[in-house]
């Protein structure tokens, strides 16, 4: 999984959105994940996912609960939110690293 990190301006309160680039099973998908935050500007703790591939498109939305990182779809594979989930809570470290190319059966 290939990620790419877009940030806001500097100095500003910056909300993560990223993208990522992955294969699974011989189909190609990119992805976007966007920090949901409410209309005070408010970090919710959820996280908006848009999946496309040349098989279509899919939107859902993830967050971690007390045990690990879950989808509001249940189609969605675990193992991808989990990567997913790990990517963020690698980004929101303590101290922030830049992204990372993760490896795996994706």
């Amino acid at each position: 999984m290939a990620i790419q990190l877009l940030e806001g301006e500097p100095g500003e309160k910056d909300y993560l959105l990223f993208t990522a680039t992955f294969q699974l099973e011989d189909v190609f998908y990119k992805l976007a994940v966007a920090e949901t935050i409410n209309w005070e500007g408010a970090f919710s703790g959820r996280y908006d996912v848009l999946m496309v591939s040349g098989k279509g498109s899919e939107n859902y939305r993830i967050y971690k609960n007390e045990e690990s990182w879950v989808s509001d779809n249940e189609w969605v594979p675990k193992e991808l939110v989990f990567l997913i989930g790990d990517e963020i809570d690698h980004l929101r470290s303590p101290q922030p690293k830049a992204p990372r190319k993760i490896s795996g059966s994706t």
